[in-house]
């Protein structure tokens, strides 16, 4: 968590930096957009199977053309073994199913180059995540804990470019939802593609 507000607070400080390209300096309107595919569990959360997340966000210029405040709503789904369900008499009914179920809001820095047709750019921020773990047995009984409020944070890179009013993008970001309680720190690593509307 602390490379991940190293890299938030870096990367605010240096964008306050950068020069405005040429033709530039009318911000652009805010922008809506939906991004979503693959989430990867990483270092302690090894023990959890490939998932997916689904994103939907505003975005708004601040306070420069390639600085951009992003709002974010997620939800992800990432699998693990729940190990195995058995009878009163202790036999083996078969496998039960796991899922980690986040929900979460978070607020993103964006930095992106404005000069080029394909634009590289860094994103990192904080969110607030509603997590819950859901397993399901052989026979449909379903059981869901209850939602914990926990904090995380992110940091990426994506690559960006525009078709008139819709830019097409895709990123990688390194998610850290930090532990409370029973609940353990989830690291994850999203690979998504999505668009933009202007």
């Amino acid at each position: 968590m602390r490379r991940v507000v190293l890299v938030a607070l870096t990367l605010l400080l240096l964008s306050g930096t950068l020069a405005v390209a040429p033709g530039q300096e009318t911000l652009p309107r805010a922008s809506w957009g939906l991004h979503g595919a693959i989430a990867l569990p990483v270092g302690p959360s090894h023990g959890l199977d490939p998932g997916y997340q689904g994103t939907a966000f505003v975005e708004v210029p601040w306070p420069r053309a390639f600085r951009a405040l992003r709002l974010e709503a997620i939800y992800a789904a990432v699998p693990f073994p729940a190990g195995t369900a058995s009878d009163s008499l202790g036999q083996p009914l078969g496998e039960l199913d796991g899922t980690v179920r986040l929900r979460a809001i978070a607020v993103n820095l964006i930095v992106r180059r404005s000069d080029r047709s394909v634009r590289p750019y860094l994103v990192a921020g904080a969110g607030v995540f509603r997590v819950n773990y859901r397993t399901e047995g052989p026979r449909t009984e379903v059981v869901t804990s209850a939602a914990v409020t926990r904090v995380g944070g992110n940091a990426g890179l994506g690559l960006e470019t525009s078709l008139r009013r819709v830019s097409l993008f895709a990123e990688a970001r390194y998610h850290t939802v930090l532990h409370r309680g029973e609940q353990e720190e989830l690291r994850l690593v999203p690979v998504t593609f999505g668009l933009r509307v202007r």
